[in-house]
């Protein structure tokens, strides 16, 4: 005989007797505690309809117990609901996440599990919100019914609206989000090319451009003084209306002011006085003299003697002017020619 025994016994008491069951070979029992165990058969399938009795009349008086919870999960569910938590109050009192795992039931795999990522399946998961949820968005329903079913229990315990508003408000809700979560993903829209520029633009460049820029562009000088260094102060100008400084100028020299940069210019002689100051050496690079010019000379004394013209010629100086044999006093000279 098969009995189902998971509306009378815990999942753990089950599993219990089936193993025990399973594995003794079986004895008669003394007719004395035969008697004990089928009395307390017959008064735990006595429970068990009382208990069934309980839930139809439950299920008949939930739209005026609990109202929002009934709008929500619907009456069969909603009175399933309170008895596993042991009351409306006891409900009221879960967290979300307790409510989600009533009525689940853990399962035995022995090392061969195909369990998924499912959140546990209570009595939430026969809720027609979830069932009619697609399989890749049941987690999320569950989730969402469980918080808004919490929500309702506090709200049908303090006896606040009898008519299931707040219930039937937050079933919209539910399903308005789920509905949000399946749609597909807006179509990427295909913008057009803006339209070519085709007018004619005037070209900013060439020779008058640049020189434009260099007439009215900024100097070094300004740009030195605009900078300013990290860390110290700029020297500031006095006796004048800004307050402008000197920034970056004379940095470099220790000094705050301007360093300027005169540009050495190459001094040119005319070729005429580059000639005189050169004198004979310009005419020819090896030295040489005039054709007349001889390094003999015959003396009455000596005879024929060598001598170096250059140096002679070297060694005359300012009083061989006055002195010399030919030399002539100049103002003497211009008397001698007034008169004569």
């Amino acid at each position: 005989t098969v009995v189902d025994l998971s509306d009378l016994l815990p999942n753990t008491v089950i599993m219990a007797v089936t193993v025990a069951a399973s594995m003794t070979t079986g004895s008669p029992l003394p007719p004395a505690e035969l008697e004990k165990v089928t009395m307390a058969c017959e008064e735990a399938l006595q429970l068990n309809e009382s208990r069934k009795d309980i839930l139809l009349y439950l299920e008949s008086r939930m739209s005026m117990l609990a109202p929002n919870l009934t709008a929500i999960l619907g009456s069969a569910l909603a009175a399933r609901l309170i008895t596993h938590s042991g009351g409306l109050l006891n409900l009221s009192r879960m967290p979300a996440q307790n409510i989600m795992l009533i009525g689940s039931q853990k399962k035995a795999s022995l090392g061969m599990s195909a369990a998924s990522g499912t959140v546990a399946q209570g009595i939430i998961w026969q809720c027609d919100i979830v069932m009619s949820t697609p399989p890749m968005f049941r987690n999320r329903a569950i989730k969402l019914v469980a918080g808004k079913c919490g929500l309702v229990a506090r709200v049908d315990s303090f006896n606040e609206s009898p008519g299931g508003e707040v219930g039937q408000t937050f079933r919209d809700k539910i399903l308005a989000s789920l509905g949000k979560v399946q749609e597909p993903p807006p179509a990427p829209l295909k913008k057009s090319l803006p339209a070519p520029d085709d007018t004619k633009k005037s070209r900013r460049g060439g020779k008058r451009h640049r020189a434009m820029k260099e007439k009215y562009g900024m100097s070094e000088v300004r740009k030195q003084a605009n900078r300013l260094k990290f860390g110290t102060d700029a020297e500031e100008t006095y006796a004048q209306d800004d307050d402008d400084g000197f920034g970056m100028l004379g940095v470099s020299t220790g000094q705050g002011k301007i360093k300027l940069q005169v540009k050495h210019q190459k001094m040119t002689i005319p070729k005429n006085k580059r000639a005189q100051q050169q004198g004979p050496k310009a005419t020819g690079s090896s030295g040489a003299t005039g054709g007349m010019s001889s390094s003999l000379a015959f003396t009455p004394v000596q005879g024929i003697e060598l001598i170096n013209p250059e140096a002679q010629r070297a060694k005359q100086g300012a009083g061989d002017r006055y002195f010399s044999s030919t030399g002539t006093f100049t103002q003497v000279a211009k008397e001698r020619a007034t008169k004569f």
